[in-house]
């Protein structure tokens, strides 16, 4: 089961209650009376860094063992039965991202297999990742390449191309226009 579990039972009780989301004991209330064997909380609050979930999802398995705590860019195997952490937990952001506006040029391909090259605005960016807003629609299954425009250093170097993956793709709209929120992982 995947359930929403934004807040902590103290911050919906206090300060959330009205907001449209829950809490990881209502999840696990609901995973033990309805025999499900594995609970994922998803949705968390962008104000709470990885360790913090971490603390949530520790608390959360004093209840029901097997939960674990969704993070960005989680597989789950359904028919092996099983999930794929990161192979070592430096690798998840722990801290939060910081907001920035810096030129970029992304290319990459569309799931029809033509590609593409736009120019567009860094939104945030962590030390693992970035966040942007593209008109195209990337395809999962090719890397994309994120150029950071800055100027050339002294010895004329041109601006530093990063491989990434897609691992966040949404429909936004950005002053009436439809835009595709794109979060990408650095390789």
């Amino acid at each position: 089961m995947i359930y929403d579990a934004q807040y902590t039972p103290y911050e919906y009780s206090n300060f959330k209650k009205d907001w449209g989301h829950s809490t990881w004991r209502e999840g696990v209330n609901i995973a033990e009376a309805t025999g499900v064997r594995q609970l994922i909380l998803f949705h968390h609050d962008p104000d709470h860094n990885d360790v913090f979930v971490d603390s949530i999802a520790e608390e959360a398995r004093r209840f029901f063992p097997n939960v674990m705590a969704a993070w960005e860019g989680l597989d789950i195997d359904l028919t092996l039965g099983q999930h794929h952490k990161p192979q070592e937990q430096i690798e998840r952001r722990l801290g939060h991202r910081q907001r920035m506006k810096i030129p970029l040029r992304v290319r990459g391909m569309r799931p029809d297999g033509k590609p593409f090259e736009e120019e567009t605005t860094l939104e945030n960016l962590s030390v693992r990742g970035a966040y942007f807003l593209l008109d195209n629609d990337p395809d999962p299954s090719e890397p994309l390449h994120v150029e950071i425009r800055v100027t050339a250093d002294a010895a004329g170097k041109p601006s530093q191309i990063i491989e990434s993956r897609v691992i966040r793709n949404q429909d936004v709209t950005v002053d009436e226009k439809s835009k595709r929120g794109i979060g990408v992982a650095f390789s």
